[in-house]
């Protein structure tokens, strides 16, 4: 047990990058490769879990248990963005571009809907420690409707599905006490 280990998630941030974009090496500053969303909720931190995989028992009238059936899970992690950005747009509604005929300063243009697949970078802070998430792969898009109360901040509910890149791992924790035993 190593009280240093516990993490009080304090402040935190959300970056995105480039697809198969590589871990930061230091996570107090990660570099140009990453970008931040900005604001997120502090009331809904994000949630890191997954969809799917629920496991069934299949039976027989002879054998109430002859074999199980797991169906597939995605990981994903849920997270709240407090900024109406263009960025933070993009990430909502699957756009990737502002650009084009009809493209209005001062306005965000929506025609079609979906995800949009980017590198997903979360950092932990308590104090001096830092807990990092990082998926080389994600496909992020809206996770629930926008919902406007006039006694909270305002937030764009997202949910980043992490998806397998040929060359990396599927996700990975970062800390100092993390990795092979020394």
């Amino acid at each position: 047990m190593a009280d240093a280990d516990v993490v009080l998630p304090v402040t935190g941030l959300i970056y995105v990058g480039a697809v198969d974009a590589a871990a930061p090496t230091s996570l107090s500053a990660p570099g140009v490769a990453w970008t931040s969303l900005g604001n997120t909720s502090a009331d809904n931190l994000p949630e890191f879990g997954s969809d799917g995989g629920k496991t069934d028992t299949l039976g027989t009238w002879q054998n109430p248990a002859i074999r199980t059936s797991v169906t597939a899970a995605v990981e994903q992690v849920k997270f709240k963005l407090d900024e109406f950005t263009n960025a933070a747009f993009q990430l909502y509604y699957g756009q990737s571009s502002l650009t084009g005929a009809g493209a209005v300063v001062g306005r965000y243009d929506v025609n079609t809907v979906g995800h949009i697949e980017k590198a997903l970078l979360i950092i932990v802070q308590d104090g001096t420690h830092y807990v990092g998430f990082h998926a080389s792969k994600a496909s992020i898009g809206r996770d629930d409707s926008i919902k406007l109360d006039e006694t909270k901040l305002s937030e764009l509910p997202l949910v980043a599905n992490i998806l397998q890149s040929p060359t990396k791992p599927l996700f990975s924790w970062i800390g100092a006490g993390l990795g092979p035993a020394v």
